[in-house]
């Protein structure tokens, strides 16, 4: 995920990257693809899960890095569509359907045989949606989202340990939001690397169950 933040009164940009147990925060100017580059490499064989920020379909195209794209921003869009159109009820209804059979179907602990046939069902639902013919503009928008993405939907179905959504970057990402709004903005290029690494290994104890306080001070002893 990533959240602009401001040097000397200029925006930048801080992306956060996390497995769950580990943390790396980067700061950079660009909010471009090669940021992402940078920091998974153009042989990366995980799945990244993301929301559809066009940089990361960027570095998709060009390297073939398999992703996740985020349900939860994805029902969120849905349930605003839902409070300005008939139209948007009825794709909310539907996407909220899908989302239930993904999360009860990765939930149950499937077997290896049931992943692939699961994946071809949910996207032949998915497919029967996007072929409606809708006329209100909001929804239409994302409807070729899902278009769009068709293929990153579903990946945590064929992948065990992959979240639908990317909720765990954004819990991440918080505590650096909430340090933004209270120090405004860095003065120095060399605040941002120290920024960097503290900040990196202190959500990554935090992540891991240790108190970031006593871990800072039992490293810095050591």
């Amino acid at each position: 995920d990533e959240t602009g933040f401001y040097i000397n009164g200029k925006r930048i940009w801080m992306w956060i990257f996390t497995n769950g147990i580990d943390v790396v925060i980067a700061i950079d100017k660009s909010r471009g693809s090669k940021v992402i580059s940078s920091m998974i490499g153009e042989n990366f064989r995980g799945v990244v899960v993301s929301d559809c920020f066009s940089a990361y379909l960027r570095h998709q195209i060009r390297y073939g890095t398999r992703f996740q794209k985020c349900w939860a921003h994805l029902l969120r869009e849905a349930k605003s569509c839902s409070q300005e159109s008939e139209e948007g009820k009825i794709l909310n209804e539907e996407l909220k359907k899908i989302f239930e059979s993904i999360r009860s179907f990765i939930d149950n602990n499937p077997s290896e045989e049931s992943k692939i046939p699961e994946y071809e069902r949910l996207l032949k639902s998915l497919d029967s949606i996007v072929s409606g013919n809708y006329k209100e503009h909001r929804v239409s928008k994302l409807i070729k989202r899902l278009q769009r993405y068709r293929e990153s939907w579903f990946t945590c179905i064929l992948e065990s340990g992959v979240e639908p959504t990317n909720n765990t970057a954004e819990r991440t990402i918080r505590p650096q939001v909430v340090i933004r709004k209270l120090r405004g903005t860095w003065r120095s290029e060399a605040s941002i690397e120290h920024h960097e690494i503290i900040g990196s290994l202190m959500a990554g104890w935090d992540k891991q169950g240790l108190n970031p306080a006593r871990q800072l001070e039992k490293e810095l002893c050591a």
